[in-house]
Formats: structure tokens, sequence, C-alpha cells
């Protein structure tokens, strides 16, 4: 009988050890994410709009470069980090947070911090930013609704959808100046760019240090296109929808976005393609 009191004293105390707080693997005993080529992570669920579906797709298979589309059971599984980059396109941010859930949301945040690259698009933008306003779909009476949201990979407010300059919420041709030409995402831009405004945000408030501010919008001068540095990766938002424009100016800058976010050189990576 004594040994057996023994026996379980010592399993008890090994289960107290191996379970306490200070042996569960913290994010920081995680390796850091390094990545020799662009490999996009592209998130599809039922909160994303179909049409930001096929053309996000299909800007995809015109920039060269390999994707696969994965879901939240991906990024539960611990597969995210195979990928390079993870792209969320045009969607519902409130449903995109209820899919992936805290878990997800957690092992998304813990993924960037890592090194691994986030390009946001519209509504996948409005997940990433920290604070949010929303004023309702065109149509509707225009109430403004503040939440934050867990993903927080950009401490800045994103408002939307803007009225001033587009008072039905879409535009098809919105005119963005780029305002940082020399920033790797900006290479070979022309002054200005086209490309599909639908409810997407601006941007403002933005406390991160490594905030850059890529594009305005040229009617009313609203910031459109953003990017930042997470932890050892990296973030690129854009309230319009690059993937939505057939001058070849989205899709180069698209290619650079991901060349960014996969922490690679633009003219190594690029090359060839």
């Amino acid at each position: 009988m004594e040994q057996f009191n023994r026996t379980v004293f010592v399993l008890l105390s090994l289960s107290t050890i191996l379970l306490s707080p200070g042996c569960e693997k913290s994010e920081e005993d995680l390796p850091s994410l390094h990545y020799d080529s662009v490999f996009v992570a592209l998130y599809i669920d039922d909160a994303v709009w179909p049409n930001c579906k096929f053309y996000t797709e299909l800007l995809l298979k015109r920039s060269g470069f390999s994707y696969g589309i994965i879901n939240r059971d991906t990024i539960i599984q611990d597969k995210l980090e195979r990928y390079s980059v993870l792209l969320m396109p045009g969607g519902r941010p409130d449903l995109y947070a209820d899919n992936l859930g805290h878990e997800g949301l957690q092992r998304i945040r813990s993924y960037v911090n890592r090194g691994g690259g986030f390009i946001g698009i519209c509504g996948g933008a409005n997940l990433a930013v920290r604070h949010n306003i929303w004023w309702g779909w065109a149509g509707e009476p225009r109430v403004e609704l503040a939440y934050d949201n867990e993903l927080d990979l950009l401490d800045a407010m994103a408002d939307g959808p803007v009225e001033d300059f587009a008072p039905d919420y879409c535009e098809v041709k919105c005119r963005i100046k780029i305002t940082d030409k020399l920033h790797p995402i900006a290479q070979g831009l022309p002054d200005t760019i086209s490309y599909l405004y639908d409810h997407g945000p601006m941007f403002y408030n933005m406390h991160d240090e490594s905030c850059r501010i890529l594009g305005t919008s040229v009617n009313g001068n609203r910031n459109f296109i953003v990017c930042n540095e997470y932890g050892n990766g990296k973030v690129f938002l854009t309230s319009g929808h690059p993937e939505i424009d057939d001058s070849g100016l989205c899709l180069s800058m698209m290619r650079h976005a991901l060349v960014w976010c996969t922490n690679q050189k633009a003219s190594a990576t690029l090359a060839g393609k």
C-alpha cells in the first residue's frame, strides 16, 4: 500500500509539472518563419463575397505565384505556416471573425508575428485593424457601429463605408494617388491608379511607427492603402479591390505586395515571372 501511494504521488507530481503554465509551449518558443519563395494561402469561406472569390483567385493565377485555397480547418490544424502569406479577400469581417473564432484568430496573429505575411482586401482589411467603425450597407440608414477586432495586426481605425467620395458606397474607377513611390510595393507605379471601391474603410489614427501610407483617394484624400510590420511579419491592407482591374497596374502592385509580405527581395523573387 505504501509503495502504491508513493507511485501515485510521483505520477501526480509529474502531471502537475507537465501541465503547469511554465511548461506550456509559448509563442516565444516557436521557431521564426522564413520563406524562400511566394506561396499564397487564399482564405475562402462563406464570409467571402462570391465575386471577390472569383476575381481574387483570377488575380493569383495571373500573378504567376503558387497558391492554395484554405479555410478555418487549415489554420486550426497548424497548416498555415507552410504558406508564405495569407490573403483575406473582400467579405464580411464579422463573419470572418465568427467563423475563425478565438483560436483561429490567435493562430493567424501568431503566424504573422513569427514571420508570415498578411494581405487584407476590403473586408479582409477591416478584420486586421484594431478599431472599426461600420456605417451600414448602401440603401440603409447611416448608423454608426463601433467595435474592436481581436486579430489586431494594425493599431489604427478602419472607418467605412466612406460617404464623402462615394455617396453610393461604390466607385468603379476610384482614383488613388500613390503617396510613397519609394516603397517596394509601389515600385514602377504611376502617380495615380484606379480600381473598384465598394464599401471599404478609410484608415486613420495609425499608432504603429512602422505603418506606411501608400495610397490616398484623389477625391477626399482618404488613406486607402497602408502597410506595416507586425513582429517578424508584414501586413498590406487595401480598402478597394485591386483584383478587379484590367489595366495591369494593380496586378503589378499586388505581385509586389505578395513579395514584400513574404519578406523577399522583389528583384530576386519576381525574376522570370
